[in-house]
């Protein structure tokens, strides 16, 4: 992929978790199709043209994925930390129970922006829904949401 720098961002589909400093994205520009990675934390103005939408769609959910897991991580963390901190209290059912809806709404947040009506606003062509939407529902799969989030609706 080639790296660039871009000021103006026209059809931007974002996925973010967290905070507006931590997304990946995607839009189509006059030379082609943009990938936005915002996920390290040091860079805000680097975009990479993918070489076609395909190669955007992959690395898009995988950022994604990645995004996702590094927030569980942090969020494992933090509540380990929670529970060091504060050894004779029982609240270690309390912090679990706090911790899982914290994670569900980490991923609901970031499947839910990646569903198929957004999806639909950039990507043209069938066979690249159609990739998109297997992507997708391995995410849901993976992260046992089937029942929370409908790609079609």
């Amino acid at each position: 992929m080639e790296k660039l720098i871009k000021e103006d961002m026209e059809n931007l589909f974002n996925v973010g978790v967290g905070n507006q400093f931590d997304y990946v994205g995607f839009y189509k520009g006059e030379k082609g199709n943009y990938l936005i990675d915002r996920t390290d934390g040091q860079t805000y103005t680097d975009d990479f043209l993918a070489e076609n939408t395909t190669e955007a769609i992959e690395i898009l959910f995988e950022k994604v994925e990645e995004m996702i897991d590094e927030a569980q991580r942090w969020l494992l963390k933090r509540y380990s930390e929670l529970d060091r901190e504060n050894p004779y209290e029982s609240r270690e059912e309390e912090l679990r129970e706090e911790l899982q809806d914290k994670l569900k709404v980490v991923v609901i947040t970031a499947l839910y922006r990646l569903q198929y009506k957004n999806l639909k606003s950039i990507i043209t062509e069938e066979q690249e829904l159609q990739l998109a939407e297997l992507k997708y529902n391995r995410l849901v799969k993976k992260y046992r949401l089937k029942e929370e989030v409908d790609l079609h609706k």
